[in-house]
């Protein structure tokens, strides 16, 4: 069996005793890889896209994550994805657009941003897609029958950029789509000012979130070792 496959059964073997709920396993996965993953950060002077981690695993697929312990946002969806298919838990891997700007922001105005991306991914010609669009990657994940965002890698960016008094560990988890698509956030490591956060995917082939649960899982224990 190989390592990554290997890495990914022991999680199975160990939790899957305990007997979980379907929000309480999708919960331990996002604690388990807050609290064993980092962020992996490539040198300034290269695109992350051509580096691989400490162990020479390309940054971008899961074995990264669960062997070397580092990723960026494809590793970590498609890492949290194959740990909640073996949980028994049904989830999908979205690709799509991921955009931030400060409030108050009037040139180039943020909704434009958006309305650029939404039309590109909602357009049926494919040839018209932008790679400069596909930025960024997240989860869906299906909880008692309806399904939910869940964003572990842009959870961890926020706790590293905000101060302690405002940290949420679980902003992005378990989330509507039209949390997803555009609301405020206010940062503080930095600046105290606040920010529209926005994304965009394609709504034709992903299936709709009304949620939230985000709050009812707060209240969940951490069980992740």
């Amino acid at each position: 069996m190989k390592l990554g496959k290997q890495k990914v059964t022991e999680f199975y073997q160990k939790y899957s005793k305990l007997n979980l709920s379907d929000i309480e396993k999708a919960k331990l996965i996002q604690d388990w890889l807050m609290k064993n993953i980092t962020v992996f950060t490539p040198p300034n002077d290269k695109p992350e896209w051509f580096y691989n981690t400490g162990g020479q695993r390309r940054v971008h697929f899961p074995s990264s994550v669960m062997i070397d312990h580092e990723g960026v946002c494809l590793s970590y969806a498609m890492t949290y994805a194959r740990l909640a298919e073996r949980m028994g838990l049904e989830v999908r891997v979205i690709q799509g657009w991921n955009g931030m700007s400060a409030v108050g922001q009037v040139s180039p105005p943020p909704q434009l941003f958006l309305n650029a991306a939404e039309k590109m991914f909602l357009d049926p010609d494919t040839t018209t897609y932008r790679l400069d669009y596909f930025n960024h990657a997240w989860n869906l994940v299906k909880v008692g029958g309806s399904w939910y965002h869940v964003d572990t890698f842009q959870d961890i960016g926020l706790m590293q950029y905000t101060p302690d008094e405002n940290k949420e560990p679980y902003h992005y988890f378990l989330r509507s789509d039209e949390f997803m698509r555009q609301h405020v956030y206010k940062m503080g490591k930095f600046t105290q000012r606040e920010y529209n956060l926005q994304r965009a995917w394609n709504r034709n082939r992903i299936p709709a979130s009304t949620g939230p649960k985000n709050e009812e899982a707060k209240g969940l224990p951490n069980l992740a070792q």
